[in-house]
């Protein structure tokens, strides 16, 4: 606010000092000229009153903005923990059984199972943000049917173009809560060469859970794993030998 009055008749600029002459010239009226100057320069009480208002408005507004930004500090919610990766794992015995000359292809998976762990509850599926794998599960049944059906990670030197070809689809890979808490491995197979299909059918395996714990599910995940593996690698042996006969 600005406070302000008018001004009329002769002034004396401000610094300026008045000469011996024009008190003499003047007399009695210079001093009376510099006495009202004085009182207009002299805040009103109304002008006193808008001014120290405006310092107590200018005062509150950051007293507010003060509290916005402290209580803003308590209302915003905490960031989400960061997320924690798992491996499937299983205390799985070296493989007894010869490698097999078969052609292993790439193990097809759906689009819920991916690097976040999933649940399952009926027909209800859903996935835990804050739990995820370290690698894709697919990649997990790859390894894992290679160690059973080579005896190592990759396929050895002997397999041809000819040889028959190992078809591996998943289809569960989860925790399943309802009825029945437990870790859950199914895995679709089929073998077939030039001449039929030798092998169609589906292995499951499961392990109980007790808790709700991520450490628990993965240790489930990865012996039902190696059970499903050990059960595909027998099947598959059976049916490279001509055991099994041809599948419709």
């Amino acid at each position: 606010m600005v406070c302000a009055s008018a001004r009329g008749g002769r002034s004396v600029p401000r610094g300026a000092s008045i000469s011996a002459g024009e008190t003499q010239e003047h007399g009695r009226e210079a001093m009376p000229r510099l006495d009202r100057r004085a009182a207009r320069d002299t805040p009103t009480p109304a002008c006193r009153r808008a001014a120290w208002w405006e310092e107590v408005s200018v005062r509150r507004m950051w007293l507010a903005c003060l509290i916005v930004g402290l209580g803003g500090c308590r209302i915003l919610p905490a960031p989400p923990p960061p997320p924690r990766y798992f491996t499937p794992t299983a205390v799985t015995a070296a493989p007894t059984q010869p490698p097999v000359a078969i052609r292993l292809g790439i193990v097809r998976s759906p689009l819920h199972l991916r690097e976040a762990i999933t649940w399952r509850r009926a027909d209800e599926y859903g996935f835990y943000e804050q739990r995820r794998w370290a690698e894709l599960p697919a990649t997990y049944v790859e390894r894992a049917l290679a160690r059973e059906l080579y005896a190592s990670d990759h396929p050895y030197a002997g397999i041809t173009d000819g040889a028959p070809l190992v078809s591996v689809e998943l289809r569960a890979f989860e925790e399943v809560l309802a009825p029945a808490h437990e870790a859950r491995v199914a895995l679709s197979v089929q073998m077939a060469d030039a001449r039929c299909v030798r092998l169609r059918e589906t292995f499951a395996a499961a392990r109980p859970l007790a808790d709700d714990d991520p450490a628990a599910l993965a240790r489930g995940l990865g012996e039902a794993l190696d059970e499903v593996a050990r059960a595909i690698g027998t099947a598959v042996r059976r049916a490279a030998a001509g055991r099994s006969g041809c599948r419709a």
